[in-house]
């Protein structure tokens, strides 16, 4: 029997094995990813570990003799290899760490860092496809001592590429090495967060800059985030929305660039308050819901959240919202647009920015058929929301085929029409489009009052309310434009809140 054969017969073992009535319980071991600190901050970190991330499993897909199948490992403990990873990973960047299991009333630490397990997964090639990986996911938030919510960002790690299973005899180990391996990129990731964002920057004491010292300090320095005006959009309302387990979001808010651009007045504000949104209104899992703003934001980020994470995550039967607040940049000499990442240089669109028609045409990939864009920019080049290249001219450009004519089957709704300027309404604290979005969401889109809210509802309520303002405050036109294809728009586009759900 020839090697390639024999390498075929034990994947068909395998594939047998692991479907069938033998259960698999990987040996797993923490696995301490790479540290990039130099000396431990003088900080105590609370950590929590939530209950459910002792409970996850593993789905493997398995080719067995090419055709896909699939396996559950019964239930290991990933929770437990997650948290003993994180410990060590903290213990060593922070003087004093403290595992606990809630949030405390009351706290002398500088800091709580809440992390959470929410999927382990693992593919198994074959002969004819030997491509074999695990992956694993997590959702990460920093609190101050306060309970205050600093940040949140769900993190996907690196694909772990493994080979195939050259033997029966040792399978548990060897898959347990590759899940632990998995985990322990997953943490490496967000260790490189906590790192672009040093903890010492927003805990209590440690470092003498407590978050409001901070914020004065970023203020003096021309560098505060303008969120000083409180908003009645701020807030979602009370309401009871029932889960969309299999909803999943992305949202890019980017107020400040690294190549000095202009800044994008409150898109960060916009971001974390749509994601808020999501959540409370809307019915999308916190932890299928990604946020990025700022120097968070990357153009690796949108490469890595357009397109591997959704392709990762979404199925036949989930919804898809993608929201960007922040500049657009056109191209003089294609006419494409492209939405402008925390490093993007207009100068240089084709190596830093990312193209909307590569956003379309990853979504147009997806299973699913609802997805929704919501974007709270311009790509006119003529100011506001938009940039443009030194020395380039705005007069005459016209992207309003790369915006709005190749979105597929995607449901959109952006800021401006193509040649016009979006803009920031100061006196709300948010993107001009982007507050009436949210305005709507609160119920004033519901014309008819009865209890469903559909993105034509939505629209018809967002533009005038947009084009009057525009006019009267700004004298300026700005009126927000809606794509969706025939069959789309005979129901309303997509329904966002089912009538009962309010």
């Amino acid at each position: 029997m020839t090697g390639r054969l024999q390498k075929g017969m034990l994947t068909l073992c395998i594939g047998f094995l692991l479907t069938g009535c033998v259960t698999i319980r990987p040996d797993l071991k923490p696995t301490t990813p790479p540290m990039f600190v130099a000396k431990k901050a003088p900080l105590k970190v609370a950590v929590i570990v939530p209950p459910s991330s002792r409970s996850v499993t593993t789905l493997t897909r398995i080719p067995t003799a090419c055709m896909d199948s699939s396996a559950k490992f019964e239930a290991a403990q990933y929770g437990t290899v997650f948290e003993q990873t994180v410990m060590d990973v903290l213990s060593r960047m922070y003087e004093q760490v403290e595992p606990m299991q809630a949030i405390p009333p009351e706290s002398d630490h500088n800091a709580i860092l809440e992390v959470s397990l929410t999927k382990v997964g693992m593919k198994l090639g074959c002969m004819a496809n030997p491509e074999s990986y695990t992956l694993a996911e997590g959702t990460f938030r920093a609190l101050d001592a306060n309970g205050k919510e600093v940040w949140r960002s769900t993190l996907t790690s690196k694909r772990n590429d493994v080979g195939l299973i050259q033997s029966i005899g040792g399978i548990d180990q060897k898959i347990g090495t590759d899940l632990s391996t998995a985990i322990g990129l997953l943490v490496s990731e967000w260790v490189q967060e906590l790192q672009r964002y040093p903890t010492k920057q927003w805990a209590r004491g440690g470092g003498g800059s407590g978050i409001e010292e901070e914020r004065v300090a970023r203020r003096d320095s021309g560098d505060e985030e303008r969120v000083s005006v409180k908003s009645d959009v701020d807030d979602p309302p009370a309401v009871k929305a029932p889960k969309k387990k299999n909803a999943y979001a992305v949202v890019f808010g980017i107020e400040k660039y690294r190549e000095r651009l202009p800044k994008a007045d409150f898109a960060s504000r916009d971001a974390k308050t749509v994601a808020n949104y999501l959540t409370k209104v809307l019915g999308y899992p916190e932890e299928n819901v990604v946020v990025r703003t700022n120097d968070l934001a990357t153009r690796n980020d949108m490469e890595k959240y357009f397109g591997q994470w959704l392709k990762n995550n979404v199925e036949k039967d989930s919804t898809v919202f993608i929201y960007y607040s922040g500049h657009g940049a056109p191209n003089p000499k294609t006419g494409d647009a492209y939405l402008v990442p925390y490093d993007g240089d207009p100068t240089y669109l084709d190596s830093t920015s990312f193209p909307l028609k590569r956003l379309y045409e990853a979504l147009e990939k997806l299973p699913t058929k609802e997805i929704i864009v919501v974007l709270d920019s311009c790509f006119s080049g003529a100011g506001g929301r938009s940039v443009l290249a030194k020395g380039a001219k705005p007069m005459g450009l016209s992207v309003e085929q790369s915006v709005t004519s190749a979105v597929g089957k995607a449901i959109v709704l952006t800021a401006s029409g193509s040649d016009q300027i979006s803009s920031a309404y100061e006196e709300k604290g948010h993107g001009l489009m982007t507050y009436f979005f949210l305005k709507g969401l609160q119920g004033d889109a519901d014309a008819n009052e009865d209890g469903t809210l559909t993105m034509a509802e939505l629209y018809n309520y967002v533009r005038p309310q947009v084009e009057k303002v525009a006019r009267k405050q700004f004298n300026n036109e700005q009126t927000p434009q809606f794509v969706a294809n025939p069959e789309q728009l005979k129901r309303g586009g997509a329904t966002l809140i089912e009538k009962g759900g309010k």
